[in-house]
């Protein structure tokens, strides 16, 4: 969604709250009493014998006078303290009568509770909308992210390459659970030679399912990530056999460790932590044996730059090259002492 098309979702609680700001003062404007005189309208209505009856109702702070008159009609007295209203209805010799304290309760809780229950509303929405607005994805979602499992697509016509291909699949027919040999494939050459090409050639020749994910993918900004987006494609592929897990540009994430700057920022130490996980992570499936069904293919444009533990004698079977045209070889692993990581 661009950023034109994003609703600001604090100017929605901005009008929710002018909303509730208007619905409490008209609440208030017209939860007052209809009619509230002064004392002095009492007292004109008790010299003239208007008074029928008086109800005094007692509060802590402020207590009141309800008048009901003779010729019908009623009004309030109000903001009176409790010696005052007893005073005044005492002086009156009107007949008067005295609310009981334990009724002011319903009358609060009658007062209240429309606000009560707006609150409650506003709150809920406010919850509901900066929940489905800020709320990102889940880290379950984040790990199964920028991983695709795609199906063997229509056998396509590749010139060239032919050691590569041959050998390719060799690794394709080793997938059948009884049958043994190299499955674990490095895949080295610049951009352009073919690479990601001979992968689509040979899953659709042998009708083969894809794990992808690159490289670039897989360092995250959330720790844990970057590891269990690794794993993730060794899973998808056990679960969708016969399969390749395929990680392409190999180098954006396990190029060689290096000791950081002085003074690196953080952003920087969390990514170079998080593509140490990633290439641990790598090294351990490698150092496992493989399931039924899978093979692993790696690519990656500049073999040089992969960190020596990748490189380790066992955790590449097959190392091919090739190059632009129809360059295409099979070379030696490079030998770098088990002590590696």
């Amino acid at each position: 969604m661009s950023a034109g098309n994003q609703r600001n979702p604090w100017k929605t609680v901005g009008l929710w709250v002018l909303l509730m700001v208007m619905f409490v003062a008209f609440y208030r404007f017209f939860s007052v009493p209809g009619d509230v005189r002064d004392l002095r309208s009492l007292t004109a209505d008790v010299q003239s014998g208007n008074v029928a009856s008086l109800r005094i109702t007692p509060s802590s702070n402020e207590s009141a006078l309800q008048v009901q008159l003779q010729q019908g009609g009623s009004y309030e007295v109000a903001h009176l303290t409790l010696e005052q209203a007893f005073s005044v209805a005492r002086d009156s010799e009107a007949p008067y009568t005295v609310a009981s304290e334990s009724s002011s309760f319903p009358t609060i809780l009658i007062q209240w509770l429309p606000l009560v229950v707006m609150f409650l509303i506003f709150f809920a929405f406010v919850r509901s909308r900066t929940k489905n607005t800020y709320a990102g994805p889940t880290i379950d979602e984040l790990k199964k992210a920028r991983i695709d499992v795609v199906p063997p697509g229509a056998v396509e016509s590749l010139t060239g390459l032919e050691v590569a291909k041959e050998q390719l699949a060799g690794v394709a027919s080793r997938l059948s659970p009884s049958a043994s040999g190299p499955r674990r494939v490095l895949l080295e050459g610049p951009p352009g030679s073919g690479k990601t090409a001979l992968i689509r050639w040979v899953a659709a020749q042998h009708q083969l399912r894809r794990a992808t994910l690159s490289g670039s993918d897989v360092t995250a900004v959330f720790v844990g990530i970057a590891p269990a987006r690794v794993r993730r494609v060794f899973e998808l592929a056990k679960e969708n056999t016969p399969c390749l897990a395929v990680i392409e540009d190999l180098d954006g994430f396990a190029s060689r460790r290096v000791v950081p700057s002085v003074g690196p920022s953080n952003v920087e130490e969390w990514a170079q932590t998080e593509s140490v996980s990633a290439l641990l992570e790598l090294c351990r499936l490698l150092d496992e044996p493989l399931p039924a069904g899978v093979a692993f293919i790696a690519t990656t444009n500049r073999l040089d730059r992969l960190d020596g533990a990748l490189l380790r004698q066992g955790r590449f079977d097959l190392h091919l090259r090739v190059g632009p045209g129809d360059a295409a070889e099979v070379v030696e692993l490079p030998r770098v002492p088990a002590s590696a990581a």
